[in-house]
């Protein structure tokens, strides 16, 4: 059992530091999106 209770611990650790990730990129102002999207109108 104590593996189990180890690897279950490990993924919530994961998950909320994937979470922090996600909510620090959320911040981040999207400055490329505008070139992005144009990119991809080129290249169809």
């Amino acid at each position: 059992m104590e593996t189990n209770e180890s690897i279950s611990d490990a993924i919530v650790r994961l998950e909320r530091q994937f979470n922090e990730v996600l909510k620090r990129m959320d911040r981040r102002p999207r400055i490329n999106a505008k070139s992005f999207s144009q990119d991809i109108s080129r290249n169809t």
